[in-house]
């Protein structure tokens, strides 16, 4: 008896388990992005590029004040959507991402704690720590060199990308069974009916 109570709930959970990856799938398609922001091409978050300029904390302040952070893991997609919605502005730009090597030099880490090995968006003969005091990293929108990284004094003040996950900014969350937690995409069905779909998981940097 006991037996077939738990064969019963795991087809129960195996029924939700498909449900959910086919909302899953459907997302893909859907611009879940608030007014103002864009969304991002390679995962299930939001971006916006904010004109005002601070320095890489202020910066990051303003963006989880939002409960968002600085954008990271900038692949070729997300180099792509940037070069795209800058190329139209042909002045001289700097953008904050989530990218420094102040804990360490040299060794350059996404604010989720993952380490950027590729030196293909650098611009040429970067990183260099001029002065020995260049631990943040912003874009350079100039010419050939749109979306070029380039190591930056934290202190100056630079123009900067917010990037929010959806269900961190609507502030719902999923706790798992080992009671991590990741963001979640709440997805309307109807007036009655609410689902959740589970966002890749973020963890930022403390």
């Amino acid at each position: 008896m006991n037996m077939l109570v738990i064969l019963h709930a795991a087809s129960i959970t195996y029924i939700f388990l498909i449900l959910d990856f086919q909302l899953c799938i459907s997302l893909q398609g859907l611009n879940f992005c608030s007014s103002g922001w864009l969304q991002s091409p390679t995962s299930y978050s939001c971006i916006k590029f904010y004109s005002e300029e601070m320095s890489w904390f202020d910066a990051r302040s303003t963006c989880q004040a939002v409960n968002g952070d600085l954008m990271i893991n900038l692949d070729d997609m997300k180099q792509n959507l940037i070069k795209a919605q800058r190329k139209s502005h042909p002045v001289y730009e700097e953008f904050w991402i989530g990218l420094n090597d102040r804990k360490n030099e040299d060794h350059f880490m996404w604010l989720d704690g993952t380490q950027t090995i590729s030196k293909t968006y650098w611009m040429d003969n970067q990183p260099d720590n001029y002065q020995g005091n260049e631990d943040c990293v912003a874009f350079r929108n100039l010419r050939s060199n749109i979306a070029k990284w380039n190591d930056v004094r934290c202190s100056k003040r630079l123009k900067f990308v917010c990037e929010v996950f959806p269900g961190s900014f609507m502030g719902n969350h999923h706790t798992s069974d080992a009671g991590s937690s990741s963001p979640t995409l709440k997805l309307v069905l109807d007036q009655s009916t609410t689902r959740e779909i589970i966002n890749p998981p973020r963890t930022p940097d403390s």
